[in-house]
């Protein structure tokens, strides 16, 4: 049977997940451990290794490293988390090494990856999650609609300019006109497009920058 690999650098990823591999935490779309283990094993992964440390009676420490094969060279990834009292609730911090090791092995894959999403472990493992695998259609909820109005703010983007940006259905692009007719898809879509673009610095900020830097240096003479 042939095996395709994509290239690891040159294809896009975050595209390549499913909707079922993705979720919804307290507002914020997360990517689940699920879907960057596919998409690793599409990139070709080749080893994996997991390093777990004890510090102390409270705390698992764990680094996770995976290598992949580019253009015939190894190219190998890190990630390192922890799972600790105060960064992990409930029954969940029943089992602390599964928890430890399930952060690191997702940092290191988005970090592989280049997928720039956070995953549900990292943000608190997978307490209060909703998977858009029932809901990819419902409407977007309240603080995932104010989150984008904050970067719409931050990079003085009109609703207009996003919705022609993320609605790909012309027909129903033409019938919605406020953020909050997005979908969980489309608003998902709209916070991964906000923030590829720049914040806009405004001439009051850039000036008082500029004074505090002037000042700084003065001080330092």
């Amino acid at each position: 049977m042939t095996r395709i690999i994509c290239n690891l650098f040159t294809t896009d990823w975050e595209s390549k997940l499913d909707p079922h591999e993705m979720a919804v935490k307290d507002g914020v779309p997360v990517v689940l451990l699920a879907g960057l283990q596919r998409l690793s094993r599409l990139a070709g992964v080749q080893y994996q290794e997991i390093e777990l440390t004890t510090p102390s009676d409270t705390m698992v420490q764990a680094v996770y490293s995976a290598t992949f094969i580019v253009d015939d060279e190894l190219v190998r990834f890190t990630g390192a988390a922890d799972c600790n009292s105060k960064n992990t609730k409930g029954v969940f911090a029943t089992y602390p090494t599964a928890i430890a090791e399930s952060r690191a092995e997702a940092r290191c894959l988005r970090k592989a990856l280049g997928i720039r999403t956070l995953s549900a472990e990292e943000i608190g493992f997978r307490e209060g999650i909703e998977s858009l695998e029932t809901k990819p259609f419902h409407k977007a909820d309240k603080q995932l609609i104010v989150a984008i109005e904050n970067l719409c703010s931050s990079r003085e983007i009109g609703v207009a300019r996003v919705l022609e940006a993320v609605i790909e259905d012309q027909t129903r692009a033409a019938s919605i006109f406020e953020l909050s007719e997005l979908t969980v898809l489309e608003a998902q879509k709209a916070m991964s497009w906000l923030n590829e673009q720049k914040p806009v610095v405004s001439t009051k900020d850039a000036r008082d920058a500029r004074k505090a830097e002037l000042k700084a240096k003065q001080e330092n003479v």
